[in-house]
């Protein structure tokens, strides 16, 4: 929106629904989790500014809150009221301009988050450079997110993949997930703390995590036959998503069980949660799709393929 690449316009859609329904899966999530989920209104009323999930909680009821308004077009569209469409035309880019604010903030909060752990977190996660980590693995995250939903809901709904705007996204995701690996190894070589990797459970951990979740991926992708294969593209997607989601259990989960005076594995009714929360998004996205202009018509995706034959 912001650049205004043209090439990218087909899978904007698709990707604010998913974000969004991430997110309301999200604190939904956190609704049963917090134990109290009567108490989940707090920090709207309560403020703790010391507090960095004062901040998070925050981030997060805004925007989703921003990313409902940036959605709003195709429900708009679909009821064809044009004038509260043309107001939104006029307010969409700063509403993007604050979305990305937002994010940014909620994900380098969530690495700022374990920075209170030095004694408690294994070495080969804990760095005071985890905000930035954070950060930047949310990026290419989000990139290999749209390759996955686009590639996914283009078999699913028999439509064709928009093939230039997942390859582009596919090699943007190769140059952030290479400055993530730069960042991440230098530091935990310059700091020493690799030296601190055993065959261990958080080793094997760590190994499964950095090996077919970022480095495979980032060969896989700066390959352009790779690119231009949707099974290749999307299995390096996957790659990536799984990696991440092995990164962040390892951080607040895995790396803390060394030191832990006991173990924690999650009881049926937190995956059965889990599935369930995943089960309403993939309804959720088919529902919208099916009834909301959230896909671009088969004319345009018709033209496009022309264009390039």
């Amino acid at each position: 929106y912001i650049f205004n690449l043209k090439r990218y316009h087909s899978v904007v859609r698709p990707a604010i629904l998913t974000a969004f329904l991430g997110y309301i899966m999200v604190a939904a999530g956190i609704f049963f989790d917090i134990g109290r989920p009567w108490t989940i209104w707090h920090p709207a009323v309560y403020w703790n500014f010391h507090s960095v999930m004062f901040e998070v909680a925050w981030c997060v009821m805004l925007y989703t809150s921003v990313l409902a308004l940036e959605f709003s077009p195709s429900l708009w569209e679909r009821l064809r009221w044009k004038k509260v469409l043309d107001l939104f035309r006029y307010i969409l880019i700063p509403l993007v301009i604050m979305g990305i604010i937002l994010s940014t903030l909620h994900q380098s909060s969530l690495g700022s988050l374990f920075l209170i752990t030095p004694n408690k977190l294994h070495p080969l996660w804990y760095t005071s450079l985890l905000p930035y980590l954070f950060f930047i693995s949310a990026i290419a995250l989000g990139m290999n997110m749209v390759i996955f939903e686009s590639i996914a809901s283009a078999r699913a709904f028999k439509r064709e993949i928009e093939r230039p705007a997942v390859a582009g996204l596919g090699l943007g995701a190769a140059w952030v997930l290479t400055l993530y690996a730069a960042v991440r190894f230098t530091d935990l070589i310059v700091s020493g703390r690799l030296a601190e990797f055993t065959f261990g459970w958080q080793g094997w951990s760590f190994l499964v995590e950095v090996v077919p979740g970022l480095l495979l991926p980032i060969v896989l992708l700066f390959q352009k036959r790779v690119r231009e294969s949707p099974g290749w593209l999307f299995t390096a997607a996957c790659l990536v998503v799984a990696g991440m989601i092995l990164n962040r259990l390892n951080v607040s989960i895995i790396g803390h069980s060394h030191t832990a005076q006991g173990t924690y594995f999650p009881s049926w009714m937190e995956f059965a949660l889990t599935a369930g929360l995943v089960a309403f998004g993939f309804l959720a996205f088919k529902l919208a799709v099916k009834y909301l202009p959230v896909l671009p018509p088969r004319e345009d995706v018709a033209v496009a393929v022309s264009r390039r034959g």
